[in-house]
């Protein structure tokens, strides 16, 4: 039986040492790293005599959050819809087969860290024995431990995750530099001849500084994509500190309110462009909440430990290390989505640096702790 061909399998009874003498065979020949689509089929091909030439069909269901999501099916153009024996069989944890208008229908839960948190359902029409509930069960057997299955799961739900960050993010972000833009270029537009030299020239010093700071979010959010994607890796190289914090300064445009305290000496190796998308937002976050920003960088064993102090009004006790999570903020009353320390700390598992929130008197002080990555 031809697994990338499914079309045309027999629908013939499988005796009970049959059906295990397959199962065998099925789940060492497995593949660990395929795709639900070859791994659905090749389950399929293994274990259950269908006929998809005939009308049968199988479907692989997965449990995200309160909805059930066809995740593979064969045949492949075939709708994806979830029916109601999945959803009862994710439910009770059961088999559950039954007919329907169309046919019969088995269901066998994908139990998954002991759980259920999908269902692999076989329909067959009308007028023909129903699948053997046995095979189907085994099948999900199958499905529930390979690789690809929970690993989707937890795939799908970070990518889902990462996504919706990523556009709050980027509309966030860039909306205060595109307004600045727009704002002046139609101004100069629609007045430019009524204002003078002076105005000319301020409103055009906006307009270059805003597209700085634009082309800077743009690179930022494209290096925080590609390196949540997998598609790029850190690229550590000795660095001087001074030389990052300052950048880190400029790119949060804090360099009149901001004291940087740390020796020209001072190095780390570490990816320089990540370390500044985990400082940025940790700068930024101090900028936001207070009028005055001290940043001070020391050598410890193995790392260079920066701290950003503020004197705005701290970090309720109460939210402690969830100020680290997204969408949790310490001063509601500003503006702004809770995402810019959650990014800071995913971006510093990538390098290994370590965000924490020390306890201070006056104002709030976040750590990071930038260890030297071996090249």
């Amino acid at each position: 039986m031809d697994a990338a061909d499914p079309g045309g399998w027999q629908v013939a009874p499988v005796d009970a040492r049959t059906l295990h003498d397959r199962f065998v065979a099925t789940a060492h020949t497995l593949p660990a790293h395929r795709g639900l689509d070859a791994a659905l089929a090749h389950v399929v091909a293994g274990l259950l005599d269908l006929d998809t030439v005939g009308g049968d069909r199988v479907s692989l269901h997965l449990a995200t959050g309160s909805d059930i999501e066809v995740v593979a099916i064969l045949p492949a153009t075939r709708p994806r819809t979830t029916s109601v024996t999945a959803r009862r069989a994710v439910e009770r944890g059961a088999l559950v087969s039954g007919d329907d208008a169309d046919g019969s229908v088995v269901a066998a839960p994908l139990v998954i860290d002991g759980r259920g948190r999908g269902a692999l359902v076989v329909h067959r029409p009308a007028g023909r024995p129903p699948p053997d509930p046995a095979a189907v069960e085994l099948a999900a057997v199958l499905l529930a431990g390979a690789t690809p299955t929970s690993g989707w799961l937890d795939a799908q739900r970070e990518l889902e995750v990462a996504r919706a960050d990523f556009v709050a993010r980027v509309s966030h972000e860039l909306r205060t530099p595109l307004t600045i833009i727009s704002g002046f270029a139609s101004t100069l537009g629609a007045q430019g001849e009524g204002l003078t030299e002076d105005e000319r020239a301020a409103m055009l010093d906006r307009i270059v500084t805003a597209a700085v700071r634009l082309e800077h979010l743009v690179e930022e959010l494209l290096t925080l994509a590609s390196v949540e994607l997998g598609h790029r890796a850190p690229e550590p190289v000795a660095c001087v500190v001074r030389d990052v914090l300052d950048l880190v300064v400029r790119d949060q445009g804090g360099a009149g309110c901001t004291e940087v305290a740390c020796s020209p000496d001072l190095r780390v190796v570490t990816d320089p462009t990540l370390a500044r998308l985990v400082l940025g937002p940790v700068v930024e976050n101090a900028l936001h909440h207070g009028d005055h920003v001290a940043i001070r960088a020391v050598r410890v064993a193995g790392a260079v430990r920066i701290t950003v102090h503020d004197d705005g009004p701290g970090i309720p006790r109460e939210l402690g290390d969830r100020i680290f999570d997204r969408f949790v903020r310490g001063d509601d009353r500003r503006p702004g989505l809770g995402l810019g320390l959650a990014t800071a700390r995913q971006m510093g598992r990538f390098i290994g640096a370590e965000l924490t929130l020390d306890d201070v008197p006056v104002g709030a002080q976040l750590r990071v702790d930038l260890p030297d990555v071996p090249t």
